[in-house]
């Protein structure tokens, strides 16, 4: 009669196997890092203090009401249209966000947003003023001028 012998497999070769589809997907796997959280810049390490002339504090408290230098303001266009005007009148401006620990999260992030605005516009009338076009018209070397000249300064406080 006729008996079947048992195949014996090695399973050395099917773990160099997975290692290699491992390590294939590590390599070619692109991870988007520019969509996690708020983009912001930090000072260079070992600077203390900061060079500004003038300190803006914009608060948001645990009713989510904003309070900017002692004064409530609405969200939206007052609060942009206040920041803006302080940009134009102080160069070196330093803009401090406090924010109550109870205040919500997506208060926050709309209060973020205009305060980048407000340095969008500002940065739209210095490029209208140097080079005759908007912000978003110019050149990378151009944009670059501006932004180095006139950083956003926005720090975080608790």
């Amino acid at each position: 009669m006729y008996t079947r012998r048992a195949i014996k497999q090695e399973s050395g070769p099917l773990a160099d196997l997975a290692f290699m589809l491992l390590l294939f997907f590590m390599v070619t796997t692109n991870i988007n890092r520019d969509e996690a959280g708020i983009p912001a810049q930090l000072p260079p390490e070992g600077r203390s203090g900061t060079p500004s002339l003038y300190t803006m504090h914009v608060m948001l408290n645990g009713e989510n009401k904003f309070l900017i230098d002692g004064k409530i303001y609405r969200m939206g266009d007052e609060i942009q249209n206040y920041i803006h005007n302080q940009l134009r009148s102080y160069d070196k401006l330093n803009i401090e966000l406090q924010t109550h620990e109870a205040a919500n999260y997506d208060t926050y992030v709309q209060l973020y947003d205009q305060v980048r605005r407000a340095y969008h516009l500002w940065y739209d009338e210095l490029a209208e003023e140097k080079f005759g076009k908007t912000f978003s018209q110019i050149g990378v070397g151009e944009k670059s001028e501006i932004v180095s000249r006139h950083p956003m300064r926005i720090s975080e406080a608790m």
